[in-house]
């Protein structure tokens, strides 16, 4: 409960981030001294690559050194983990090929793994 300026030990953490709309984010990508900007709305997918990512855009694909792990939480929503190497941009999907677990985004076949089909799915009204 919230009187005045005082918040009530009974609210968390989590019920004060429903009452404020976080900005998206402005990620930039190191590449030596200089910070390049990423636009998120151009991402189509970003694949792990040993201890780099490989961010492929609708012109132009970045190489960072940054686990998969590690970017998810910083992403917006519509990102998803689909598997172990891919997380894929929800807007971006073109197709849904549930027979053999597979997505199409950007005319690049990408796999839906067991671990993250669930949750993935879900995302998702299937008609």
């Amino acid at each position: 409960m919230m009187k005045g300026n005082y918040i009530s030990p009974e609210r968390t953490l989590k019920d004060l981030d429903k009452d404020v709309e976080i900005p998206e984010r402005i990620f930039f990508y190191r590449d030596g001294q200089i910070g390049r900007r990423i636009d998120l709305h151009k991402v189509l997918c970003i694949k792990a690559d040993g201890r780099y990512m490989n961010i492929r855009c609708i012109d132009e694909t970045y190489k960072v050194r940054h686990s998969l792990k590690r970017a998810l939480p910083l992403l917006p929503a519509h990102f998803c983990r689909t598997h172990g190497s891919y997380i894929v941009n929800l807007e971006k999907i073109e197709e849904l090929k549930l027979n053999s677990d597979e997505i199409i985004v950007g005319g690049e076949t990408i796999p839906i793994g067991r671990k993250f089909k669930k949750a993935f799915l879900e995302r998702f009204i299937i008609l």
